[in-house]
């Protein structure tokens, strides 16, 4: 089935860079070497860190399980070059970054509600 696409589309856009750089690109073997893989320090004391755990003990009526862990992710970047404290919360399940990937609907419906609930708090709009 084809579907019809407006070339303004911004899909139809990001399709057209998407394919121009998959034919374009290589992954270059020692290019990690050449990421600053810093460490993300937030400390358990941080108000984001206080206020997940208390939306997630609001969602779910249990306490959550705050803990560190050996990995990487683009959230360290943002912790340590743009001073902004972040955390790694979602969904999860023992398909992450399986060959084949998902997540439960009630899950992400479940986090969706702790995320809302912290962006509330953040901004001081929380009752």
């Amino acid at each position: 089935m084809v579907f019809p696409l407006v070339a303004s589309s911004p899909l139809v856009v990001v399709l057209l860079a998407y394919g121009f750089l998959k034919e374009r690109l290589t992954r270059d073997p020692a290019n990690m070497p050449t990421i600053t893989h810093v460490p993300k320090v937030v400390s358990t004391s941080h108000p984001l860190v206080r206020s997940l755990e208390r939306s997630v003990r609001s969602v779910t009526g249990r306490p959550p399980k705050v803990t560190s862990f050996w990995g990487w992710t683009d959230a360290a970047l943002m912790t340590h070059f743009a001073k902004m404290p972040s955390v790694v919360f979602g969904p999860g399940g023992a398909a992450a970054h399986a060959r084949i990937e998902y997540v439960l609907t009630e899950d992400l419906v479940r986090r969706t509600h702790v995320y809302s609930q912290v962006a509330l708090d953040i901004c001081g709009a929380s009752s």
